[in-house]
């Protein structure tokens, strides 16, 4: 993690299951970020900010590029794009 004021690394960086990230979705209301990763499978992984850790992951199969997502906190929907369809 980086402290956004200082640039400073502070604190343990967020665990994910690997790859790099290509979408993020935080929850206001929550503590829970969502990242989205491109690969062979497209990973959607869930992972705590307060204690940093991968809680939950799961994986689709389509496309391998063009990875947007939003999160609907209040009907508690995340939505996933693939190919030009909604998931």
């Amino acid at each position: 993690m980086i402290d956004e004021v200082t640039e400073a690394h502070v604190g343990k960086d967020l665990k994910g299951s690997g790859g790099h990230s290509e979408s993020f979705q935080l929850e206001k209301k929550g503590s829970r970020v969502f990242v989205r990763r491109p690969g062979r499978r497209q990973w959607v992984n869930v992972i705590d900010a307060e204690d940093r850790e991968l809680t939950k992951w799961g994986a689709q199969r389509g496309p391998k590029a063009n990875y947007p997502m939003a999160l609907d906190e209040d009907n508690h929907r995340l939505s996933l794009l693939r190919g030009g369809l909604l998931l």
